[in-house]
């Protein structure tokens, strides 16, 4: 009887262990994450309270908010995708070119609200920004820090302008000159 319960529970670790599903998730967890972050030296992340806010910044800045875990792969799916093919990310010669093979596989893992457009050569592939959004539970805003002020508003991502109202605050030190990269 102890035999057949250790082999059982033999059998059991090893299907874990050798699963094809479990080591497919541990290799793609963090891709757009790493891509994202090792790129870009100007962005900060704080997760306080459950929830996950994102700045990254290339001139102006692109803010991203979700709830739950700070490596959560669909919200780097789409922080990857907004920011190339809508962000400041965009903006970036080396960052098109490094992120497009990764971008292309979170396009397709997104495909219930990103379409093929092979027109578009940079980026071949759009999304319906705001169904996607929602489905994942991401807010977009934008900030800029200029004479010493943070403004920043959310964005309506069903039209490609920037908030028309957005709040300033004094700041005295930039988000990622402290701890760059690291959940605070």
């Amino acid at each position: 009887m102890k035999s057949r319960i250790t082999l059982a529970l033999i059998s059991f670790i090893s299907a874990l262990i050798c699963s094809p599903s479990v080591r497919s998730d541990d290799s793609k967890q963090g891709q757009a994450e790493q891509l994202i972050r090792g790129h870009f030296q100007e962005h900060s992340i704080r997760h306080r309270g459950g929830s996950v806010v994102f700045e990254i910044c290339f001139d102006l800045c692109d803010v991203f908010q979700w709830t739950g875990s700070p490596h959560s792969e669909d919200a780097w799916d789409f922080v990857a995708l907004y920011e190339y093919k809508q962000g400041v990310g965009k903006e970036s010669k080396e960052f098109i070119s490094k992120a497009k093979a990764s971008v292309q596989a979170a396009a397709k893992r997104m495909s219930a609200y990103c379409r093929d457009d092979s027109a578009d050569s940079e980026a071949p592939f759009d999304c319906s920004w705001p169904q996607l959004a929602k489905s994942k539970g991401i807010r977009v805003g934008t900030s800029t820090y200029d004479e010493g002020e943070r403004c920043f508003g959310w964005r309506d991502l069903s039209s490609d302008a920037r908030p028309t109202r957005p709040h300033c605050r004094p700041v005295k030190e930039l988000p990622w000159k402290s701890k760059s990269g690291r959940i605070k």
